[in-house]
């Protein structure tokens, strides 16, 4: 069986062949013209996919850098306030430590005691710092609360904020504590005592100070005080232990984030990004694709029964 192609069969490829070159072309010249080889996701539907993954993942990313950055300028400051505070207690300690002296009058531990009362309002206000944006930083989730009230004449010193602690997402996966409430920071646990005897209760490292000087006015200097305050000061340094090792993890999760962004940055790169060498060779093989259509097109308008007539 003889297959005939007609002279109109073969005009109609040829059209369809220039048409599909030109479209090529077309693309092409987008691609070269915006920088990517995904102008739409019909280009490649699964790396249309892959794109838009990552692009998310990597706004991620930087959702949690952000994070990182608040919570380290939170716990920075909270650091530093506790060094200022375990410094001020140290000091508390010692004029306790000296006071024990017998051979100190009642004047002389009066001084002590006026001393004592002046580093107490230092350690209220520490206590009672507020950050850059006007909240509390001992408040917990009451953050405009200002966390601790009283006064180094009266004492009563009372903690008014709450037991939250805020979570921060700095990674996939990863919470950290940006803050620690005032009473798990200033709050004192009850000393150890004969089981016979009534429980003794739990208190704030500012009572415990201003009971330490009015003890001394009295002229009634006390190791138990000492011990107290020793306590105060082991607690405020656990506190600002956890925060120095909370500080070192929001380091090093920075670090992964950064490698992992700049990992996905590549691999988006790969799949979005137009390799413009091979961009402009395929445009060169696609135009001279289509002037051999269009040249053979010609031929074949030229071919016609009147041609042999």
């Amino acid at each position: 069986m003889r297959v005939r192609i007609s002279t109109m069969g073969m005009a109609n490829q040829n059209v369809n062949s220039m048409l599909s070159k030109q479209t090529e072309i077309a693309n092409t010249q987008e691609q070269l013209a915006l920088g990517v080889k995904l102008v739409r996701p019909s280009d490649d539907p699964p790396g249309a996919v892959r794109a838009l993954i990552l692009d998310e993942s990597l706004k991620l990313k930087e959702q949690y850098q952000e994070n990182i950055g608040m919570a380290r300028g939170r716990l920075a400051q909270q650091d530093a306030v506790l060094g200022s505070v375990t410094d001020v207690l140290q000091k508390v300690h010692d004029l306790g430590i000296r006071s024990l002296n017998a051979s100190l009058s009642a004047s002389d531990q009066q001084a002590i005691g006026d001393e004592v009362r002046q580093l107490l309002g230092q350690i209220t206000n520490l206590a009672n710092t507020s950050t850059s944006t006007g909240e509390f930083l001992f408040a917990g989730l009451k953050s405009k609360t200002q966390p601790f009230t009283g006064n180094a004449v009266t004492g009563g010193y009372v903690y008014n904020g709450d037991s939250g602690r805020r979570s921060t997402t700095i990674g996939a996966g990863f919470d950290i504590n940006d803050n620690d409430p005032g009473d798990a920071v200033f709050v004192v646990a009850a000393p150890a005592t004969d089981p016979s005897a009534p429980p003794a209760a739990a208190d704030n490292v500012m009572n415990l100070v201003f009971q330490f000087a009015q003890h001394l006015s009295a002229n009634q200097p006390d190791s138990y005080d000492v011990a107290r305050i020793q306590q105060a000061l082991d607690t405020v340094s656990a506190a600002r232990s956890s925060a120095g090792a909370r500080l070192a993890a929001l380091d090093q999760q920075e670090d992964l984030n950064d490698r992992l962004t700049t990992d996905e940055k590549s691999l988006l790169s790969q799949t979005r990004d137009l390799d413009y060498t091979d961009a402009i060779t395929r445009l060169n093989q696609e135009t001279t694709a289509l002037e051999a259509a269009q040249q053979a097109y010609a031929k074949v308008q030229k071919l016609s029964l009147f041609n042999y007539l």
